[in-house]
């Protein structure tokens, strides 16, 4: 798809690699850079990639990190836990006491409508930001 223009905010993308172009993100073309705000990316945009147009990332990114997010239980290292065959679901993704992106979202989250709590039943706005 070209064009696409996503926006991606409050996200972690972390140890998201391809076997065949091994970066966290594979750009297409420039129209479909994503905006990225108050995420934990890892690598930052020297892990982008992409063909023709796409390898030259120029997009928005503002407000980003590049730190471990200190996932509780995640999948382990490459060949024992990856692939078509492991079951994430038995993973645990949530982030532990102390994680860097404890309370970096999006700055007066109260305002923009989300969930009073966040999938794990917590309390999801902290201090007015994503917690």
């Amino acid at each position: 798809m070209t064009n696409a223009d996503p926006v991606l905010k409050n996200c972690i993308v972390w140890g998201n690699t391809a076997s065949l172009m091994g970066n966290q993100f594979h750009l297409d073309d420039v129209a479909s850079d994503p905006k990225i705000y108050y995420s934990d990316i890892q690598g930052g945009v020297s892990a982008f990639s992409g063909t023709g147009a796409g390898a030259n990332y120029a997009n928005v990114y503002q407000n980003n990190l590049d730190v471990s997010p200190s996932f509780t239980s995640p999948t382990t290292s490459v060949g024992n836990g990856t692939g078509a065959a492991y079951d994430a679901l038995a993973a645990n993704w949530l982030i532990q006491q102390g994680s860097p992106c404890i309370n970096i979202g999006t700055p007066n989250a109260s305002t923009l409508g989300l969930p009073v709590n966040d999938l794990a039943g917590k309390t999801r706005v902290y201090n007015g930001r994503i917690d």
